[in-house]
């Protein structure tokens, strides 16, 4: 049997990725494509509800196209032993990801818009997950140096992906409904501007991203996958107690956050006669995308700083604590309908900070849990955690807060930050030596 991790992931030494300024020609532009995965998904959740979908349906939907997400330790066994290029992958992902988009942006407008958005936005997702495992195993791991400021590039460009995709964007659909007094071509017309972003990364990638075969490991199967070392390798990482205990810890640390995820957006845009905060698209693209954005990666940055100057173990428990601060300024803004914009702005920053110094310690946290046997599925399993908690809270959380009220939900929700004060205590007191 061989070991998941016995293929060598890296490019040969001749069309090994550049290290030196020429990397900044594609690098950037690499990271900002991944990125927009992620803003699709939730510019998809305000478009559906903008369009008259539910709560409930909304985040069913949304935590229907999170599924690929689920699956990568799956799909990266097929990136790792498939036949071909590292630069195939990032631009067949980005070419059929501008081809999804296109006959989204095209089908909007008709009657049968529903069906079309969730059919051409899974093929969206599905490549943008293939591209993402792509970009981090062939690029990433051979570019950026192990250290502080190489771990923040990646979260800055894709932080500015996201900040396109709905601050930008969704203050571009906005002024196009006030304008043309259409919600569906309004949303066509950013759709196709942001396939249009697609065809240039992808043109852009097939000039400046370097890439070459990858040296083969072996013998390979026919249909290119060996699912049996998969399967070998996942059942044993599934056996180990200490494993499984890790794995159910960072779900319960990410959980408050998956449910904030789905319902804070929705919160923002609904009306107010619903208790929501009934912002405009311009005003969510404003809070949410610019402000909420820039404050989880200022968040994320403070949380690796205070990491490497403390250590994980002096940091997680506070950064749990401060973590519900997302929380309570949700609730606070579900008492205060009225507040100012300012007002939302302010609450808005303050919440995604504290989410993203809570986030910080939890990636870290998952670094280390990868450090062992099968390290590389191991980090795959752990990243698809937080999919997960999305996936599952999807199917309940619409009808949840249907029946509570906000209110009600933001204080269920708050009492939840409970859970990664517990994992962090725990990680901090009985896991001495065996994190």
């Amino acid at each position: 049997m061989t070991d998941y991790d016995s293929t060598d992931i890296r490019c040969n030494s001749r069309q090994q990725p550049s290290h030196g300024f020429r990397r900044w020609l594609w690098l950037p532009t690499l990271i900002f494509g991944d990125g927009l995965l992620l803003a699709v998904i939730l510019m998809a959740m305000i478009m559906l509800h903008r369009f008259g979908i539910t709560k409930t349906e909304a985040t069913l939907y949304t935590s229907l196209l999170c599924l690929p997400l689920v699956l990568r330790p799956l799909l990266e066994t097929v990136v790792t032993y498939f036949r071909g290029t590292t630069k195939v992958w990032i631009l067949s992902a980005e070419f059929i990801s501008a081809l999804s988009l296109c006959a989204l942006a095209f089908i909007l407008p008709t009657g049968y818009w529903l069906q079309g958005t969730l059919c051409f936005l899974m093929f969206f997702v599905i490549a943008g997950v293939f591209g993402s495992i792509a970009v981090e195993r062939f690029y990433l791991v051979n570019t950026l140096p192990d250290d502080l400021a190489g771990r923040s590039i990646p979260t800055l460009f894709r932080s500015l992906a996201i900040l396109f995709g709905i601050g930008i964007c969704a203050t571009l659909a906005g002024n196009m409904e006030v304008v043309t007094r259409n919600i569906r071509y309004s949303w066509s017309f950013v759709v196709y501007v942001m396939a249009g972003v697609e065809f240039f990364l992808w043109l852009w990638h097939t000039v400046f991203l370097p890439g070459g075969r990858r040296v083969p490991a072996g013998m390979k199967s026919l249909k290119g996958v060996r699912f049996t070392d998969f399967k070998a390798s996942f059942m044993l990482l599934l056996r180990e107690k200490k494993s499984r205990l890790m794995l159910v810890m960072f779900f319960l640390f990410v959980l408050p956050e998956a449910f904030l995820a789905l319902m804070a957006p929705l919160f923002m845009v609904d009306a107010a006669h619903n208790g929501g905060l009934g912002l405009a698209p311009q005003e969510f693209g404003l809070a949410f995308g610019t402000v909420g954005v820039m404050a989880f990666f200022v968040g994320k940055k403070l949380g690796l700083n205070a990491v490497r100057s403390l250590s994980l173990r002096h940091v997680m428990l506070p950064a749990a604590v401060l973590m519900s601060f997302h929380g309570v300024m949700m609730l606070y803004l579900s008492y205060n309908l009225s507040a100012s914009f300012a007002m939302v702005c302010l609450a808005s920053f303050i919440g995604y900070a504290a989410s993203g110094l809570g986030l910080a310690s939890l990636y870290v946290a998952m670094r280390q849990y990868a450090v062992a046997d099968c390290a590389l599925l191991r980090r795959a399993v752990a990243l698809s955690v937080v999919p997960l908690a999305v996936v599952l809270t999807g199917f309940f959380v619409g009808m949840m807060q249907t029946e509570m009220g906000y209110r009600q939900f933001f204080s269920v929700v708050s009492f939840l930050y409970a859970a990664p004060v517990v994992v962090a205590l725990w990680l901090l007191f009985f896991s001495k030596g065996r994190t």
